[in-house]
């Protein structure tokens, strides 16, 4: 093990137990972890064994010797030391310590950090979302974002060396047949995945994040009392409930966090859990983690529940079983109540004060930096409630309605849609489909880099608006 003991964000260490662990372990890291010092691992290791070594013989020369370091060690008690030390060697206590350093995110980690913030549960049901081309366990230094994977958009990939790409819109949005360089998309797929290049694509989920596309619009809008425009149910979830010994609650718990489930609006790695009693007789063919075969037994558990979608359950009970230490772990998936909630597609909100439908559209131009903008309805009409729907959303022009909005803003949509809404005196601003969401994955590339300041991530420079007007 070599490198840094360096601090995440900024202050702080992931201790991540893959087998036995007590949860007390991961209690006195978390009260720790502000003051772990900043040193070289070996320097450390080092460090610590001398100062038990010399405080166990009542020596403490040595400390002056090598005062930078056991200055900052010498807070701390024997018995910490020796916890410590334990921590770092990782194998009397058979721990995997994962220490956040310089090293290099892979393809998972991002993809991970991207399931946080827009979460697979908010695409639509039509959507082709998540890792798209690629594998898990491949690097992810250089991060590449953009709001379409053209080829001008690959090729810069290439160049640049960059390991995996964030584009909004998907690629292979229809099932294929066949991967061929005789097809646009086949060809940039073709010269990525020689280039060992990844995809992942948030789309709609991304467009409807609570600090997704149609929030951000809302916001530089300067919209207040912001809430979806189109409601959907809070959770179409499942509880998964499963009993476990104390030793592998973190464990079990950390499987069931990393295949999707456990996420709650902004929140992640969510849980309840509970101490009980567990009973049990295994036949004479069981081999039981606790207890004899054949006898009927009482053990200590904890009740562990955990919120899963519906479309992660199946490989949520597929970590969990391989993370079990038990032969068959009792497992219970109940089905939850739809209920109504704070979130759902599009936006809608409330200007300060009310200004003209010419004022709102050219402040949309302004704003978007989108040079132009289309606009149905009087002018001069006067504006306070606006709806939005970022890229080509027609259809949310009758949930714009339904809301009572003045009017709505989307990037692009059909003749049909701009007469229905000056039939029904619902103002429409059309600011183009790149203007409504490029900003958005410039800003993704942002979040990203201070998510994992140790990689390179930035939004493709030659990706452009392919409409222009003369």
């Amino acid at each position: 093990m070599s490198g840094l003991l360096r601090p995440v964000n900024p202050d702080t260490m992931r201790i991540f137990a893959r087998r036995q662990t007590s949860p007390l372990d991961f209690t006195r890291a978390e009260r720790l972890k502000p003051e772990i010092p900043q040193i070289p691992l070996m320097d450390l290791t080092s460090s610590i064994d001398r100062m038990k070594t010399d405080r166990t013989k009542g020596d403490h020369t040595s400390e002056k010797r090598i005062s930078p370091v056991s200055a900052k060690l010498q807070k701390f008690s024997p018995c910490v030391l020796s916890w410590m030390a334990g921590l770092i060697s990782a194998r009397s206590f058979h721990l995997e310590l994962r220490l956040e350093t310089m090293s290099v995110p892979t393809v998972r980690h991002v993809t991970e950090v991207l399931e946080q913030i827009a979460s697979p549960y908010l695409a639509a049901s039509w959507d082709n979302t998540g890792l798209l081309l690629g594998s898990p366990g491949m690097d992810a230094g250089r991060i590449l974002t953009c709001l379409t994977l053209t080829s001008d958009v690959a090729q810069e990939a290439v160049e640049t060396n960059a390991q995996l790409i964030v584009t909004h819109h998907p690629v292979l949005f229809k099932p294929v047949q066949k991967l061929t360089t005789q097809s646009v998309e086949g060809a940039i797929l073709w010269k990525l995945a020689r280039a060992g290049i990844s995809v992942y694509s948030p789309h709609t989920a991304w467009d409807d994040a609570p600090t997704g596309i149609n929030q951000q619009l809302a916001e530089r809008l300067g919209l207040h009392a912001i809430q979806p425009l189109r409601v959907k149910p809070l959770s179409a979830a499942l509880k998964i409930v499963t009993f476990v010994p104390e030793n592998s609650l973190e464990i079990v718990a950390e499987a069931i966090w990393q295949a999707g489930a456990g996420t709650i609006g902004e929140y992640s790695r969510c849980s309840f859990f509970h101490a009980g009693t567990g009973t049990f007789q295994g036949s004479a063919a069981t081999n039981p983690t606790v207890g004899t075969a054949g006898v009927f037994e009482r053990a200590p558990e904890f009740r562990l529940e955990i919120l899963c979608p519906k479309n992660r359950l199946e490989t949520a009970l597929k970590a969990l079983r391989a993370a079990h230490p038990y032969e068959e772990p009792a497992i219970d998936v109940i089905p939850l109540e739809p209920s109504s909630g704070s979130w759902g597609s599009g936006r809608r909100g409330v200007l300060h004060q009310p200004e003209t439908l010419k004022a709102f559209a050219e402040r949309c131009r302004d704003v978007l930096q989108s040079g132009h903008v289309m606009v149905v309805g009087d002018g001069e009409r006067l504006v306070t409630t606006v709806a939005i729907a970022c890229g080509a959303a027609g259809e949310y022009l009758s949930d714009a309605r339904r809301a009572g909005c003045d009017v709505f803003l989307t990037g692009e949509t059909r003749f049909h849609t701009a007469l229905e809404a000056r039939e029904h005196h619902t103002g429409l601003v059309l600011a183009g489909h790149f203007a409504t969401e490029r900003f958005a994955m410039e800003a993704l590339a942002n979040r990203l880099q201070q998510e994992f300041p140790e990689a390179n991530v930035s939004a493709s420079q030659v990706e452009q608006d392919p409409i222009w007007f003369c």
